[in-house]
């Protein structure tokens, strides 16, 4: 990891100092650089009806009737490719990401598409005029954006009156879940192996909470005054796959934080471990990445 700031992100937290919004944005960028296709996992997971997320996120958005679409956060172009069939040929879709290698990426998979482009900016400040868009996406952004009011008012900024925002976000897991269990399984054994390793370790802070739970993200949006928070609608899905025991101990390598050890081939042995176990007499265990579906319009008298 040869930039400065990412490298100072991946100090700070296996030291258990705390990091820097531009650390963990400098850290976040150079880890889609280097590794432009780590959102392909998304696409591999289905519902029962063999739809993925941006699948599922697609449709709402094709439902819309759109003819100028941006997605924010857009990694390699996973949701265009599912978007694409799906709306007019007219139609304009742009994508956003601060990442040079995901861009270069998305922009050889649709070379051939004079509709889509890309653009190289961050969600909090897009290069775009007032009221560009009739849709404007995000997949997972909220996630991962420690404030998320800035990239929520600057989506909005570029929503045209009567437009809408569609944005999917990991929900997160619950020990509580019956579901959740394999994951926090796996992830519960990649953190102690972690800790043995960098026993400061301190895990960091990179979304706000409010957005693992429906009436938080409802809180999350309803501080933007041009949305109009009585046309919000959030559909739970749970996308997933079976996978053997070693493919479920690889998403570490390539997952926040646990890809930047040195040692990570040392965590890998006891998450595979953990993950036969799960997977049992079977020999395959399921792996399931819940989401909600945010939709909501902007108001259209402002």
């Amino acid at each position: 990891m040869e930039n400065h700031e990412a490298s100072s992100f991946i100090d700070a937290v296996l030291h258990g100092r705390v990091h820097t919004p531009r650390e963990w944005e400098a850290y976040a960028e150079d880890f889609h650089s280097r590794f432009p296709a780590a959102n392909g996992l998304f696409a591999q997971l289905t519902t029962a009806d063999g739809s993925t997320s941006y699948d599922v996120l697609a449709r709402s958005v094709a439902g819309s009737n759109p003819t100028t679409v941006l997605d924010v956060g857009c990694g390699e172009g996973n949701f265009f490719d599912a978007l694409a069939p799906l709306i007019a040929e007219s139609a304009r879709m742009v994508g956003v990401d601060v990442s040079s290698g995901e861009l270069d990426a998305a922009r050889r998979r649709f070379a051939g598409d004079t509709r889509i482009s890309f653009v190289r900016a961050r969600a909090q400040h897009l290069p775009f005029e007032d009221e560009s868009f009739d849709a404007v996406v995000s997949h997972q952004l909220l996630n991962f954006i420690p404030s998320p009011a800035e990239a929520v008012s600057e989506m909005v900024r570029v929503l045209r009156p009567g437009g809408t925002l569609f944005t999917a976000v990991n929900r997160g897991w619950s020990r509580n879940e019956p579901a959740d269990a394999t994951w926090m399984g796996l992830y519960d054994t990649a953190l102690a192996a972690l800790r043995a390793l960098h026993p400061q370790v301190r895990l960091p802070d990179v979304s706000d909470p409010r957005v693992y739970s429906d009436h938080g993200l409802r809180s999350v949006l309803g501080e933007e005054p041009r949305l109009s928070l009585e046309s919000l609608r959030i559909e739970h899905i749970a996308p997933g796959a079976r996978m053997s025991p070693r493919r479920a101990a690889e998403i570490y390598d390539r997952r926040y934080v646990f890809e930047a050890v040195r040692e990570r081939a040392q965590m890998l042995g006891p998450i595979e471990e953990r993950a036969r176990e799960l997977a049992g007499d079977a020999g395959e265990l399921y792996v399931e990445i819940p989401f909600r579906i945010a939709v909501i319009r902007k108001l259209e008298d402002l």
